[in-house]
């Protein structure tokens, strides 16, 4: 069985992989509408450069969830955070 310590820190950096999700989600939402716009416009280097930049930012994306899947088959307990960071804010 994992390490206390080694699942706290298995949660803190699920924590940031989640918010790169959010944010790589949000870029590549952006991206894409970009691109339709330029493709609307047509204006098709522009609309090009920007579905290149999401193809990009959709692998990055599939490796971010990859790593999430990595650490949760590895720390099964990372799933109950919520319940683990009440108690160790609750000083008993």
């Amino acid at each position: 069985m994992a390490d206390d310590s080694d699942v706290a820190q298995a949660r803190i950096f699920l924590d940031q992989l989640d918010a790169e999700i959010d944010i790589l989600s949000q870029r590549i939402e952006t991206a894409e509408a970009l691109s339709a716009r330029a493709r609307k416009a047509r204006k098709r280097g522009q609309a090009d450069r920007f579905g290149a930049e999401a193809t990009a930012l959709r692998g990055e994306l599939y490796e971010v969830h990859r790593l999430v899947e990595a650490i949760v088959f590895r720390f099964p307990a990372v799933m109950t955070r919520g319940e683990s960071a009440q108690s160790a804010d609750d000083p008993a």
